[in-house]
């Protein structure tokens, strides 16, 4: 299973639904959060992005798994 991306405010995050772990984008690169409340915001008030919009977004290169 690869990965999911959202958008919660102007904050792109990426989630992993195997290992349950969340990632930021932040200064370039992604960062990972365990931050009860940016999993409930992910749930409840976020855009889920598709991997090309995540793309656009962040001018970077997205890893297909996270490890």
């Amino acid at each position: 299973m690869s990965v999911k991306f959202f958008r919660s405010d102007q904050t792109l995050c990426m989630f992993d639904p195997e290992t349950y772990r969340i990632h930021l984008y932040q200064g370039g690169s992604w960062i990972e959060s365990n931050d009860l409340k940016l999993r409930e915001d992910i749930r409840f008030r976020s855009v889920e992005l598709t991997r090309k919009e995540v793309l656009q977004m962040s001018g970077v290169e997205v890893p297909g798994r996270l490890q």
